[in-house]
């Protein structure tokens, strides 16, 4: 997408994160940060940001990282899904049940080592 003749910073759409969250651990590409709560996530709003990938935490106030990822699905969204989460003993076998709700995303676990 192009704006003004420059092509346009990509987005990291965040569904659910406390506001203020510290990010700066955390490595994925550059891009603009938008924080929207779950009941923003729409289609208008998947539409007007085009994120190249959805952040979300494990467990959040309303929602959850397989809420997030049904509605993902519902909405159309094949994109990336990264799950915040705290150590797990078998954090792969989340992410294949996140994504056995919305097989057209690419779920990745974002533990600490």
């Amino acid at each position: 997408m192009l704006l003004n003749g420059a092509a346009a910073e990509p987005v990291i759409l965040t569904i659910g994160l406390a506001p203020g969250a510290d990010l700066s651990g955390l490595a994925f590409e550059e891009g603009r940060i938008v924080a929207r709560p779950f009941a923003a996530l729409s289609a208008a709003l998947l539409a007007e940001f085009a994120p190249v990938l959805v952040l979300t935490p494990l467990f959040a106030r309303g929602c959850d990282a397989a809420l997030v990822a049904q509605r993902l699905g519902e909405l159309g969204y094949g994109g990336r899904l990264r799950v915040l989460c705290p150590a797990l003993p078998d954090a792969p076998m989340i992410a294949r049940e996140i994504r056995a709700l919305a097989p057209g995303l690419t779920v990745e676990m974002l533990c600490p080592p």
